[in-house]
């Protein structure tokens, strides 16, 4: 592909995702006026009716000798962080009805609220809900698989071990801080993707529409597939521990602040491998040695 093709190619791609956002968001925002109206208009007239009746729910319960957690967001913002009990807690608030926690296989904790249009358009409806998850972690907690399939909210991950962690991102933020997993998979969405202090043996990490910085330990194979935004990566280590790869699409590609074009950086006698397909922005890929 020469150089002309792979800027109309990712021009075209920017140009279909501002579209799709574009149009997401004209929606989101006409239906979110809408609801917001026909809310004031019923606070209005409902100025002393109770809650009791509302469709939102708490929910607050302890789950034993869990080491799988699947959990399937609709809406609202989500944490995952340790807590002080030796059981995994899960604590909710603001949440729908169809909101459950429940074990599956023995020792999977399966966690899951509706994400289809209803269920969002319900939410914008009641514009002071704020739904809020967080999964609290008992000490010295190491999982195998923790997978995490966001619809529409942000992302909060803090001291979390497990053999597999995948992260499937829908509208909104990612962070996470302490992060120790054999395998990361991140499937990013619209938003940004933001992980410190994290140690991995392998990665393949997808990003949609927001920037990608990743602070930590990257091992074995590693693959980031960019679509629009810049990539930062500081590493421990230097660049002769690594074989890299990097097709930077548009933007520019920057090594220890030294700038490359497409490269491929040989170095046979290393066990650890980044191969970095860029989209629309730029890459910058730097390496601490403490």
């Amino acid at each position: 592909m020469s150089e002309f093709q792979r800027i109309i190619k990712y021009a075209a791609m920017a140009f279909a995702i501002f579209l799709t956002v574009a149009i997401i968001t004209g929606i989101v925002g006409g239906v979110l006026a809408l609801t917001g109206a026909i809310s004031a208009v019923s606070d209005k007239k409902n100025k002393t009716e109770s809650t009791a009746g509302s469709d939102s729910v708490d929910f607050d319960k302890e789950f034993e000798g869990i080491v799988n957690l699947h959990i399937m967001n609709g809406v609202g913002e989500l944490t995952i962080e340790k807590g002080s009990s030796d059981k995994v807690r899960v604590e909710a608030s603001d949440v729908t009805k169809d909101f459950r926690a429940t074990v599956v296989s023995g020792d999977e904790l399966k966690i899951s609220t509706k994400s289809d249009f209803w269920n969002i358009f319900s939410w914008g409806i009641n514009v002071h809900r704020k739904p809020r998850i967080t999964v609290y972690l008992p000490e010295g907690f190491e999982g195998r698989n923790v997978v995490i399939d966001a619809g529409a909210g942000n992302i909060k991950l803090e001291d979390l071990i497990c053999e597999k962690l995948d992260i499937n991102a829908g509208v909104g933020n990612i962070n996470g801080n302490n992060i120790k997993t054999s395998t990361l998979n991140v499937d990013g969405g619209v938003g940004e993707i933001t992980l410190d202090e994290v140690t991995a043996d392998d990665s393949d990490i997808n990003a949609g529409v927001g920037n990608i910085h990743i602070q930590g330990t990257l091992n074995g194979k590693n693959t980031v597939d960019a679509g629009v935004g810049d990539i930062r990566l500081i590493l421990k280590g230097s660049a002769d521990d690594y074989n890299i790869k990097v097709d930077p699409g548009v933007g520019s590609v920057y090594v220890d602040g030294n700038k490359y074009g497409k490269m491929s950086w040989n170095n046979k006698t290393a066990e650890n491998s980044i191969d970095i397909d860029g989209g629309v922005g730029s890459i910058h890929i730097d390496f601490k040695n403490n």
